[in-house]
């Protein structure tokens, strides 16, 4: 199984992030699958690559007992 490269970490506020930035996890799903925005436009509008983009939705959908406790 291929590990993703993309690093999520969880000491800002024990809120799953990007590694080195402020953006968090739910704030990425939220934009691309609540607010239906295009990820490649979430990541440029957030100054990341697609590629983390996508990490952070798969990190979202991996791991739902820990978003909801950050909810």
């Amino acid at each position: 199984m291929a590990q993703s490269s993309i690093r999520i970490a969880t000491d800002l506020h024990a809120e799953p992030h990007i590694e080195g930035r402020r953006v968090t996890v739910r704030r990425i799903q939220g934009l691309v699958e609540e607010a239906g925005r295009p990820a490649e436009e979430v990541a440029g509008q957030l100054d990341l690559d697609a590629a983390e983009v996508y990490g952070a939705l798969q990190y979202y959908h991996s791991h739902p007992d820990e978003m909801r406790e950050a909810e």
